[in-house]
């Protein structure tokens, strides 16, 4: 039997071009994008600390979009990623601060590790900072209260925000992504784990001082710095007084900070004795054999290298302290065969 063909007494072309057309323009009025920026003030002439409240004032208000947007997002790559710490880069930029002063960075993590690098990142007196944050490794010392100045940057855990003010003790900040939201807070001294301080009169963060033969660092309010820091391209080590280590080995014997307070790189010679420190400080691995600048050299106890003797009972440091592997060596009249390999 013939199947017969289906006509339709009706034209469907019209019908499908009409629904494509109206699935465009339904698409195009019901997706949203996210509410762009508000409008910013007027900062000509204003010095980066005004000009970055300013900004980051003018954006109270803002709300991201149902679908978690935000302008600030978008600017950092990613228009629906939570957006505090995009917030505060992003008022930076507006404001015309260079990156060497607020970095673009995408989370309170972010901010801790630049600041540190700084020399400007502090725990807050009677804070909440806890062990699992790194705050304490990363600060360069404590600040009381009265240190806060408006434009800090405040860490609380897993959010950034910008500080504005005191009112007893209660803490006021200006914070993007607070109930989906631009909006000024107040917060308790113990929710805040560190404290990021821009330096935006671009000023010298740190200052070196002498008395009575020793050398002392403090930050530019007076308070003494601690632990290791980076100063004029050089790397120091403070104790908990301020005083700078010098010409003494310290963290039980890793470091070395030299007759100008220096901490030691490379190649160096102390007490008679010859040591090699990574670039960070950090002598090579004690008691044992490593390779340094394409040779193999032998460490002791102590750090300091093996010269002219056997070691490992495999291996002998010669007068360079350079090793020797497959070879042999006259000591004391006596022939020894290396034939260990160095690799």
């Amino acid at each position: 039997m013939k199947m017969q063909k289906f006509k339709s007494k009706y034209n469907l072309l019209p019908v499908l071009f009409f629904v494509s057309i109206m699935t465009i323009i339904f698409n195009k009025t019901t997706v949203k994008a996210y509410e762009p920026a508000k409008t910013l003030p007027d900062i000509n002439g204003m010095p980066y600390r005004e000009a970055f409240i300013a900004v980051a004032k003018s954006q109270i208000g803002y709300k991201e979009d149902k679908n978690g947007e935000t302008v600030y997002g978008a600017w950092a790559g990613d228009s629906k990623q939570a957006w505090c710490s995009e917030f505060v880069a992003w008022c930076a930029e507006q404001a015309g601060i260079p990156e060497t002063i607020i970095p673009k960075k995408r989370s309170a993590i972010g901010y801790r590790s630049f600041f540190k690098d700084k020399n400007s990142f502090y725990l807050l007196k009677n804070g909440g900072f806890t062990s699992s944050c790194g705050c304490q490794e990363a600060a360069m010392g404590i600040l009381s209260l009265d240190n806060l100045e408006k434009g800090d940057i405040l860490l609380m855990d897993n959010h950034t925000c910008i500080f504005l003010y005191m009112n007893g003790n209660k803490i006021y900040t200006l914070d993007g992504n607070s109930g989906d939201e631009v909006c000024e807070r107040d917060k308790d001294v113990s929710r805040i784990h560190g404290v990021c301080k821009p330096n935006f009169e671009q000023t010298d963060t740190l200052f070196i001082s002498e008395n009575n033969g020793t050398k002392y660092v403090t930050d530019r309010y007076g308070n003494p710095i601690h632990g290791f820091f980076s100063y004029h391209e050089n790397s120091y080590y403070a104790q908990e007084d301020g005083s700078l280590a010098c010409n003494e080995f310290i963290k039980n014997g890793w470091y070395y900070a030299s007759a100008d307070c220096c901490i030691q790189t490379g190649e160096f010679t102390a007490a008679g004795k010859k040591y090699i420190a990574n670039e960070t400080g950090r002598l090579y691995k004690k008691s044992g054999k490593f390779k340094y600048n394409g040779n193999y050299y032998y460490a002791t106890e102590d750090g300091s290298l093996a010269k002219n003797e056997l070691v490992s009972g495999s291996w002998y440091a010669t007068n360079d302290y350079t090793l020797l592997a497959k070879d042999s060596i006259i000591i004391e009249d006596k022939k020894y065969f290396l034939i260990k390999t160095l690799n």
